[in-house]
């Protein structure tokens, strides 16, 4: 089974916003987001853009 894309959530060190970076299984950054004041809030947005890339593609999503 091929391995899909992966986000990853962080949190910006220079003003603490919550954000999420798109990697392609060969290690490519593919996207990266907008400032999320809540964590959760960019989790969701990270799950919602890795299912809209393909719905056939696993999700992968990392907190820190």
């Amino acid at each position: 089974m091929p391995r899909g894309p992966k986000a990853t959530v962080y949190q910006s060190e220079a003003d603490g916003s919550w954000r999420f970076r798109a990697v392609a299984p060969n290690g490519e950054i593919i996207a990266a987001s907008e400032a999320y004041t809540r964590k959760a809030d960019a989790v969701r947005g990270a799950h919602d853009f890795i299912a809209n890339v393909s719905a056939e593609m696993t999700v992968h999503v990392e907190e820190d």
